[in-house]
């Protein structure tokens, strides 16, 4: 029997019939639990019970919590709380911890529903605590204490988009075609509602930044911000992240480029100000159309595209490069020419320096759910469209996007703006070679 900061676990092997052999990574379970406050819980009345389902626990082999017939059930105690578990085991990858980044933890638990009060952390072993803040605005913030922020983009090339941070997991906005909410299942949590309402915080994001970067992770290339989530969603408002970690970029000279919904971003411009006085930066602001109507149907927690665009206009006053994602186009919703012009134009209005069409996609895991909330939020004769283009399909063929992005362009190209690659590829550095530019003595 171990003890590891009001944790009790006995190590043992699961009899045959039972889990099974020990398995040389992580298993996780989803459990439906009771729990019991003891009496080391003053805030807690003794005996008061709490029923809450989809406690995700997750046990290394070295951790195991002791058995306790009938079979399948466990006992552990938690800085004084009781925990009886019934679990059933995950299978395929929903079944195994990834083994990075936060996750890297020894005893994991999230509350998915419900919250136990005066409990900030169920449990912190090893340094890495995790716990379950009480609700936001509908929310549950878990935070965890990361390893590393830094992940190396596939294919990348010196000198370009090389690398992208996340200061959060979910996003609060609630898109319902966002394709990050598959990504959630990963950590335990659904892909529907929990993506908006389940927020995992990286709370010490700028200081494992500040390590990795004066390691000298990074050279030349891009950091993108936010590529799986958005650092300006309401979690921001109370958290306060993006703060240190744009004085850290800065401090280091390190270019990158993020995205957002939010105009909470105008808070930091002076911080992106710096930093665009010391390396090069782009903030992108996501609109995939200038009706407010769409965005109350796809995108209910973002800001207004009026909003946006006076994120544009306030940065490009600032001195700050900025432009417009034009994304997602929804076709049979946003697609239209002269919907496209307008939007376009507006951007230009705005003072965008470049922008990038992209047409919806829709991964196969969500566009059931996607759907349903589409038949819910527009006009009959819309959702039968949606439903006949994406029922059976990712995205829409490829001779429409190839039309539907060449507008766009075209459009662009009439008032002098280049493409999102044009842009990058301008402010690129050329390949080097051992990390030095090469030179000709």
């Amino acid at each position: 029997m171990t003890s590891r900061r009001g944790l009790s676990v006995r190590r043992r092997r699961w009899a045959a019939g039972g889990i099974g052999p020990l398995a040389p990574r992580p298993v996780m379970y989803v459990c439906t639990v009771q729990e019991y406050m003891s009496r080391r819980m003053p805030s807690e009345p003794v005996g008061k019970s709490l029923a809450l389902t989809g406690l995700l626990v997750t046990y290394w082999p070295s951790t195991l919590c002791k058995h306790d017939a009938p079979r399948r059930q466990r006992h552990v105690t938690l800085s004084g709380l009781l925990v009886r578990i019934r679990s059933r085991r995950l299978s395929g990858r929903a079944g195994v911890l990834p083994h990075h980044r936060s996750q890297r933890q020894s005893v994991r638990t999230v509350l998915q529903s419900g919250d136990v009060t005066g409990m900030t952390h169920l449990f912190d072993i090893e340094g890495t605590g995790r716990g379950a803040v009480s609700p936001f605005g509908g929310m549950t913030f878990h935070e965890v204490r990361a390893k590393t922020m830094l992940n190396r983009l596939a294919g990348a090339t010196a000198g370009g988009m090389g690398w992208t941070l996340n200061p959060y997991r979910g996003c609060a906005h609630g898109c319902t075609y966002c394709f990050a909410r598959t990504g959630h299942k990963h950590l335990g949590f659904g892909i529907t509602e929990d993506f908006s309402k389940q927020i995992v915080v990286k709370t010490n994001a700028a200081e494992v930044l500040r390590a990795e970067l004066r390691r000298g992770r990074i050279r030349d290339d891009w950091v993108m911000l936010g590529t799986s989530t958005d650092c300006y969603q309401r979690a921001e408002g109370r958290y306060r992240l993006m703060p240190e970690i744009l004085r850290v970029l800065a401090e280091h000279r390190i270019r990158f480029t993020t995205t957002t919904k939010s105009a909470l971003l105008l808070r930091d411009t002076e911080l992106f100000a710096r930093a665009a006085e010391r390396a090069d930066v782009l903030v992108m602001t996501s609109l995939g159309s200038l009706d407010d109507r769409v965005r109350r149907a796809f995108e209910p927690a973002a800001s207004p595209p009026k909003a946006r665009l006076t994120v544009i206009r306030t940065l490009r006053a600032a001195g700050i490069p900025a432009g417009v994602l034009i994304a997602p186009i929804i076709p049979h919703v946003g697609d239209h020419p002269a919907a496209l012009d307008a939007l376009v134009d507006a951007c230009v209005d705005s003072g965008a320096v470049t922008v990038f069409p992209d047409v919806m996609r829709i991964k196969a895991a969500l566009r059931p759910w996607f759907l349903e909330q589409a038949a819910a939020t527009v006009p009959p004769h819309l959702a039968q469209r949606l439903a006949a283009s994406y029922g059976r399909h990712r995205s829409m063929p490829d001779d429409y996007i190839d039309r539907v992005t060449a507008h766009v362009h075209a459009r662009a190209r009439r008032h002098g703006l280049p493409t999102w690659s044009e842009y990058i590829a301008a402010h690129s550095v050329p390949a080097t070679r051992n990390g030095c530019q090469l030179r000709f003595l």
